[in-house]
């Protein structure tokens, strides 16, 4: 009975924490129009927001709370489930995705490496202090490069009145306070559930809290293929693992560095660059994610959490 009640106050919490980033994101839409950034700069840092916020509140309030392996599993999880689970579903409701851009091929293959780098890290079974720090100085080189390749975008944005501005930076303060608290009942949750079943709350990471937190990643790749800016899906989830993967380990393991369960750690671990790979086969293959692709990474979810499962009663 208890499981259960801390299932629903945990459901609950996430359906707050994925609501209120998106408010959180409206509202630097209208800070950025207010301040006359570019459409391109604006998008980005936006982008960057959504994929990366109930991530990084999660893993700074799992760093805070003393149980940083949370944050681990959550970004670990996060990043097969948004690459395999939700690239899956995207590309079913989209009946395919054509890559129109050359840059999307490049960009995967970044993804990659930057995916890769944690894992490096962490080979000795620890994320330190430096560690997350080197991660935060690769996120600011990945931003920086990736905004001076697109600097030749130049349009600029609606205009925004100073009243509405004004409401806007009212609607980001109280949204941030709300994602801070629904991060910190998601996380205590997370553990009450874990002891609950007696499983390590890593495992719950892995499996509950990353589907939760990956619900924006869905929710835009869906909304993006069905207006038509399938890119768009694409290129936000290449921006969730890159974020995922070095902004939100970076803070975390700042707070708390991170010692991590070795067997469960390379094995989720190793799931992660299985998913990036064949997400790079699939788009260097013929330039379209077909429904038959789509249909294998769906599969190919379903085996990470046959094995992670099955790991646990090993």
């Amino acid at each position: 009975m208890a499981v259960l009640t801390d299932l629903i106050f945990f459901s609950i919490f996430i359906f707050v924490l994925s609501k209120s980033s998106v408010y959180v994101v409206r509202s630097i839409t209208n800070i950025s129009s207010f301040l006359k950034l570019t459409e391109f700069t604006s998008g980005f840092i936006i982008l960057a927001l959504a994929t990366a916020l109930p991530e990084l509140f999660v893993g700074i309030n799992s760093a805070i709370n003393h149980t940083p392996t949370i944050g681990l599993g959550n970004v670990i999880g996060s990043n097969i489930a948004d690459i395999s689970l939700v690239l899956g579903i995207v590309i079913l409701v989209g009946h395919g995705i054509k890559i129109k851009s050359k840059a999307i091929g490049k960009d995967s293959i970044y993804m990659l490496i930057i995916a890769f780098l944690p894992i490096l890290l962490m080979s000795d079974g620890l994320l330190s202090r430096t560690d997350g720090a080197i991660l935060i100085l690769i996120f600011i080189f990945y931003i920086y490069k990736i905004l001076k390749e697109k600097r030749r975008f130049g349009k600029k944005l609606n205009k925004v009145t100073g009243y509405e501005v004004f409401n806007n930076i009212v609607l980001f303060i109280t949204s941030i306070i709300i994602l801070l608290v629904a991060s910190n009942f998601i996380v205590k949750f997370a553990v009450n559930i874990a002891n609950d079943l007696n499983v390590s709350s890593m495992l719950i990471a892995l499996l509950l809290v990353a589907v939760g937190t990956s619900i924006p990643e869905l929710t835009l790749g869906i909304r993006s293929v069905l207006s038509g800016h399938r890119g768009l899906s694409i290129g936000n989830l290449i921006g969730a693992v890159a974020t995922n993967s070095t902004l939100v380990l970076g803070i975390t393991a700042l707070i708390m560095p991170i010692v991590t369960e070795p067997k469960l750690f390379f094995v989720s671990s190793f799931f992660v660059l299985a998913a990036c790979i064949l997400f790079v086969a699939f788009i260097y293959t013929n330039n379209k994610l077909t429904i038959k692709e789509g249909l294998l990474l769906l599969l190919f979810y379903g085996i990470f959490i046959f094995t992670v499962l099955a790991l646990r009663f090993t």
